[in-house]
């Protein structure tokens, strides 16, 4: 991927990453924990508001380029590339794999 088109099919792509804090008493885990959060409530907020999202990752997210062009130390991390945009389609939000199929419940 080239970071000058990544926005070609998206009106709008932000670029989230994990940039340590000074506290080093704080994991690196929950650092990055604590970002993904992040994005999953920036996608919930966008499926809320019916603007299409979608989390991409691996490709240019892991390229030594990105971390450079981000400014990002070596133990900082890219998470990904959130593409969003209004869409031609309106799926209606539908569960397609039953809940206990993905959850066991512990008593």
């Amino acid at each position: 991927n080239n970071l000058a088109t990544l926005g070609n099919n998206a009106s709008h792509v932000i670029i989230a990453y994990m940039k340590r804090g000074s506290n080093p008493n704080i994991p690196a885990v929950e650092e990055l924990a604590a970002a993904s959060a992040a994005v999953q409530n920036i996608l919930l907020a966008a499926t809320a508001l019916n603007i299409g999202s979608f989390w991409s990752t691996g490709g240019a997210t892991l390229k030594p380029t990105m971390k450079e062009f981000l400014g990002l130390a070596e133990e900082d991390q890219v998470l990904g590339l959130l593409y969003l945009g209004y869409s031609d389609q309106h799926p209606e939000g539908r569960r397609v794999t039953p809940i206990e199929e993905k959850v066991k419940w512990v008593k």
